[in-house]
């Protein structure tokens, strides 16, 4: 069964066929700019909290971008996909390689830092009921045991419109 893609993406995929791009010794510098525009969730140095001196880190990028290759370009055999896979991205174990794919980030708009939980009655609720934001920050909440002291419990925030 072939995925269906919306009509524009559909355009752009054909004119971009896995197969007509050649290896060369060249470098291609691409510059991007993105707006995240979904939840994004992201750790640090002290667990569930996001690192505010790199609120998106490489690796996630690169990440993204594995993740997406191998639902948008994974055809052929599974050995095909893996060797591809190995060839752009870069592999571990007794074949390891480096990537092919070298990504810096530059945070241009830092955002802003939102509440997205309150406490009452020592029950957890979101700030915004209908928040897609609280829904995703699911892993922000407090544990139980942190509710149940009542006393400081340490509520999150999550960055809105990191440029």
């Amino acid at each position: 069964m072939k995925r269906k893609l919306p009509k524009e993406l559909e355009k752009a995929s054909e004119s971009i066929k896995a197969d007509s791009i050649k290896p060369t010794n060249e470098r291609i510098h691409q510059t991007r700019k993105y707006k995240v525009i979904t939840p994004l969730f992201g750790g640090g140095i002290v667990a569930r909290e996001n690192d505010p001196s790199k609120l998106i880190r490489e690796t996630s990028v690169r990440g993204q971008l594995r993740f997406w290759w191998r639902a948008m370009r994974s055809t052929g055999s599974l050995k095909d996909i893996y060797e591809r896979e190995n060839f752009i991205f870069g592999s571990g174990g007794n074949k390891a390689a480096q990537s092919k794919v070298s990504i810096a980030v530059k945070i241009t708009s830092q955002g802003q830092s939102e509440d997205i939980f309150r406490i009452e009655n020592r029950r957890l609720k979101p700030i915004n009921e209908w928040s897609k934001i609280a829904y995703a920050a699911f892993a922000l909440q407090p544990t139980t045991e942190e509710l149940k002291t009542g006393g400081n419990v340490p509520l999150r925030k999550v960055r809105v419109g990191v440029e």
